[in-house]
């Protein structure tokens, strides 16, 4: 299940220079522009796990890339622990919801209880 993409193209900027001191709207176009040369490459990957790619992204700060990796997920189990992993727990717990799977419900309003303030969680 390796997706044999490398690192550099989820770095901004490509490593320094161009992308040092981009605004919050320069990465969102950035992001849009990864999202769109990487779409082709990971579609062609039948096994493709978007999961595992969001969470490279995730981890090289793209979190905005990363959200939009994990819309295309298909597998709950995978999606909804990164969701929480990134402070999502709205969209978490409404994946987990519609998966119908009671773990992970239980995983995403056990982690929003102990992330969020009470007067958060009850909303």
């Amino acid at each position: 299940r390796h997706n044999h993409l490398h690192p550099s193209l989820l770095n901004s900027g490509g490593g320094g220079g161009a992308g040092a001191g981009v605004s919050g709207a320069g990465v969102l176009a950035e992001d849009a522009e990864l999202l769109a040369t990487l779409m082709p490459r990971l579609e062609a990957e039948p096994a493709v796990s978007f999961a595992a790619v969001a969470a490279a992204a995730h981890a090289h700060g793209r979190r905005a890339l990363a959200a939009q990796l994990l819309q295309r997920e298909p597998r709950a189990s995978e999606q909804v622990p990164l969701l929480l992993e990134m402070g999502l727990h709205a969209p978490a717990l409404q994946r987990a919801v519609a998966s119908h799977e009671a773990d992970l419900v239980f995983l995403a309003l056990l982690s929003a209880k102990q992330a969020l303030p009470p007067i958060e969680f009850a909303q």
